[in-house]
């Protein structure tokens, strides 16, 4: 309680003085790229919300409203000339990325995106909006959220043992701690899916639901049809590689690398008409040979979850990026979207 006053005060401190917009000035000629993922309006009729957190319209439309005083948004395709040199640099440039191809990306999304003429490249992964199914962990929250209100069998999921079904708070923090255990665990992406989708098929029959059931109007699992993407592309609406199957492509060999690399990118291009040469490497998952591959590929830029700014000379293929921030103050905003709050040792002890 007492930290989080004391970094509520010395926030305020530094919005009040103008140390944020100087600093945001002082980055002017470097890139800042938010990552998204999905966008929910709250008056939604939905039958669950996902532990995964999702932006809120109103989160989304506060934020934007705070980072178009200091930023100047471009699209991901003007912003890779600019790191290239090919274009001239636009002073503090802020591209918006959106991973995984939810359906809210464009209904909810994208009208306040236009509001505030803000450009965003929506990565796709193919082989979900191909096949319409859920992604595996939205079906795995599914599943173990409805069996969180009755008493676990731990000898039936000995695989849950360590996450907390005492109250959602709990859940939440230990069902994501898991998944992100779960995905460094495993020597390969197939065997962490197999022995994920074997989980899952095991708490459905148990609890006799699955996401399966309500996707294809969930407004928060949802996932864009082809139809729908040409709609958009008609529009304007500009799409990325995010994999065909959400791979982690640094744990996955060669071959199915560029698969993934090629057949996604096939795929956007026959159904949009566009080049399909930017990529979003799938849970940040990538490697030298991921990139090397990608080059082959004709990948121009490709962006990672490595938190921090681009700058001129950066290798395009892996660009950082910064979690879009989620509320809270003007002055947390512009702390976390500036990358300040990755500054851990100018600030470490205040705000901790």
């Amino acid at each position: 309680m007492l930290k989080n006053q004391s970094k509520q005060l010395l926030l305020k401190f530094l919005h009040k003085s103008s140390f944020l917009r100087h600093f945001v000035a002082s980055q002017r000629n470097k890139v800042t790229i938010l990552m998204l993922h999905g966008v929910i309006d709250p008056n939604t009729q939905a039958v669950w919300t996902p532990l995964r957190s999702q932006l809120s319209a109103e989160q989304l439309t506060r934020a934007l409203s705070v980072l178009a005083s200091y930023y100047n948004f471009v699209s991901l395709s003007e912003a890779t000339e600019m790191l290239a040199g090919t274009r001239p640099l636009t002073s503090n440039s802020m591209v918006l990325t959106f991973d995984d191809g939810y359906r809210n990306n464009l209904t909810t999304a994208l009208p306040i995106l236009h509001r505030f003429k803000a450009p965003a490249t929506f990565f796709l992964c193919t082989g979900n909006v191909s096949k319409q199914v859920p992604f595996w962990f939205d079906r795995l929250d599914y599943a173990i959220q409805s069996i969180s209100q009755e008493t676990i069998p731990h000898q039936k999921f000995p695989e849950l043992k360590d996450i907390d079904f005492s109250n959602r708070n709990t859940l939440k923090k230990t069902f994501i701690s898991f998944i992100r255990k779960e995905k460094q665990r495993y020597p390969s992406n197939a065997n962490m899916r197999s022995t994920m989708a074997s989980l899952t098929e095991r708490l459905e029959q148990y609890s006799g639901r699955g996401l399966a059931e309500i996707f294809a109007n969930d407004p928060w699992s949802g996932i864009l049809s082809w139809n729908e993407i040409r709609k958009a592309t008609t529009l304007g609406v500009h799409f990325g590689s995010h994999g065909v199957d959400h791979p982690l492509l640094g744990l996955a060999p060669l071959s199915i690398i560029n698969e993934e690399l090629v057949e996604s990118q096939k795929m956007i291009e026959y159904h949009t008409g566009c080049p399909c040469t930017q990529l979003a490497y799938p849970a940040g998952s990538f490697n030298q040979d991921v990139i090397s591959l990608a080059k082959t590929c004709n990948y121009t830029s490709a962006v990672t979850i490595i938190p921090g700014l681009n700058q001129r000379g950066d290798e395009a293929l892996a660009l950082r990026r910064i979690a879009f921030p989620h509320g809270g103050t003007p002055a947390e905003i512009i702390f976390a979207a500036s990358g300040l709050s990755y500054h851990r040792q100018k600030f470490n002890g205040l705000l901790s």
